[in-house]
């Protein structure tokens, strides 16, 4: 008595572990981040590569996790705090966008 019949431990094991809210706003977060971020990347001229592209998610990204990871369930609900970042995110991608190499055979002037 007690144990699970190995078809029952079969069901318990595929069944998802649901999510709490907190990773589900996380999750939510995360998402909306990517968004702008991609957002950004996308309205580049030169295009960005998807390296490059990548390379720029994923450095705010771990921010963003970092961020996360630090703030009470409630910080992490403020939609003031959400839009805030947001913004942050868009402007860091513009920077790391500005920041990349000059793309072969394009040339700005630096007073610009």
């Amino acid at each position: 008595m007690g144990q699970s019949s190995p078809k029952q431990k079969k069901i318990m094991s595929t069944q998802p572990i649901p999510k709490s809210p907190r990773e589900l706003l996380s999750e939510r977060i995360t998402n909306e981040v990517r968004d702008a971020i991609r957002y950004e990347c996308a309205s580049t001229e030169p295009a960005l590569t998807e390296a490059e592209t990548a390379l720029i998610e994923n450095e705010f990204l771990i921010r963003t996790r970092r961020l996360l990871d630090a703030l009470s369930s409630a910080e992490m609900s403020s939609e003031r705090a959400l839009l805030a970042h947001l913004n942050d995110a868009r402007g860091e991608a513009n920077r790391l966008i500005r920041q990349r190499p000059l793309a072969a055979g394009t040339e700005t002037d630096p007073a610009i």
